[in-house]
């Protein structure tokens, strides 16, 4: 399976973002709770590269919103649908 740009892309967003991106993980905890963080980051890592859609549902918050320097803005549904592609 060929990687695009735009899966780089969003991978680099999950990655960097995480503990902003995810619900209902250890992430949501204070900042200095770096083994939540990086789990949160573990799971949402394997996610994406075994295109887990219902583990993307539950790890994605709601609110996501996921923008580049090209002024196109993503909502959940749209950076899961581009994970899945």
């Amino acid at each position: 399976m060929p990687i695009s740009r735009r899966d780089l892309a969003a991978a680099g967003a999950l990655a960097f973002g995480a503990a902003s991106l995810l619900a209902n993980t250890a992430s949501s905890a204070e900042g200095s709770d770096e083994a939540g963080v990086t789990q949160a980051v573990e799971a949402c890592r394997k996610a994406t590269l075994a295109q887990d859609k219902a583990k993307l549902e539950q790890l994605f918050a709601d609110q996501l919103r996921y923008g580049d320097c090209e002024v196109w803005v993503e909502e959940k549904a749209e950076v899961i649908k581009g994970v899945m592609t």
